[in-house]
């Protein structure tokens, strides 16, 4: 599941849904805790892809482009 959340990873709501689903951040799996922000004047990450254990078992690599890398834009 791909979202806009507007807010950390951290939040209360987003914090509920994950629980509930065992969703996952993917890139956050992949690559740690330490995540760019996704929004260029933000400073932390609030864009996420979510996956199950077994989806995220399959995954053999992930990352993302830099802001204005490819498409224009403030995500």
């Amino acid at each position: 599941m791909n979202i806009d959340a507007n807010t950390d990873l951290y939040h209360r709501d987003l914090g509920k849904i994950l629980s509930r689903s065992g969703l996952k951040d993917v890139l956050g799996f992949k690559h740690g805790i330490d995540r760019p922000s996704t929004f260029i004047r933000g400073t932390v990450a609030i864009d996420f892809s979510f996956a199950t254990d077994s989806v995220l078992s399959a995954v053999q690599a992930g990352g993302m482009l830099s802001f204005n890398h490819g498409i224009q834009s403030d995500h």
